[in-house]
């Protein structure tokens, strides 16, 4: 991800209208525009004042930066990097099968590595204790042929499952252009 920002950024800024120097600026609101996508119903304070959503925290944050002054740009310039990777990994693909941008092979012995050292020293990730991952999970799944028993596990990606309430009749058309993941931000 930090990658394909930093060239989407590197493409965007050699645009005579997004010129700008410094990128760190945008490369941080790439990051927090893709993970206010991934968590939109967490709730975030902003200045122990106003509590919101994520979904919104890009917006407000670029708001921010307008009231203190700061250049537009470099912000917007990160939510558009933002959202073309989040579309490119989430909502393209959902809605079409076609994965653009998956993670290079050579990144996976990398996270073997790692692994391993986890697993000889007794360590594990702060991420992935956070995520509910178990280090040997990981090793074994890294380490077979197939590598979607990690997703197959969590469920990355997955639908959701359908509720135990009884659902209203969906009065969708049948020929919808996108049926991706969507999410309620009422509740």
């Amino acid at each position: 991800m930090m990658i394909f920002g930093a060239l989407s950024l590197l493409v965007l800024s050699a645009i005579p209208i997004f010129r700008t120097p410094f990128l760190g600026v945008s490369l941080v609101f790439m990051l927090l525009y893709v993970w206010s996508r991934e968590f939109p119903n967490a709730q975030i304070n902003i200045y122990g004042l106003v509590t919101l959503k994520a979904f919104y925290l890009p917006w407000a944050m670029l708001a921010l930066d307008v009231i203190f002054g700061s250049e537009l740009i470099p912000d917007l310039l990160g939510i558009i990097a933002g959202h073309l990777y989040y579309f490119l990994t989430v909502l393209h693909p959902l809605a079409t099968g076609k994965v653009f941008l998956k993670t290079p092979m050579w990144v996976y012995p990398y996270i073997v590595f790692i692994t391993r050292l986890e697993l000889e020293h007794n360590l594990s990730s702060p991420c992935m204790r956070f995520l509910g991952f178990s280090v040997i999970e990981i090793y074994i799944c890294m380490n077979c042929r197939n590598r979607n028993k990690l997703v197959a596990r969590y469920r990355i990606g997955a639908p959701s499952r359908p509720s135990s309430r009884s659902a209203a009749p969906s009065d969708r058309p049948t020929g919808v252009a996108f049926s991706g993941r969507s999410y309620r931000l009422s509740g």
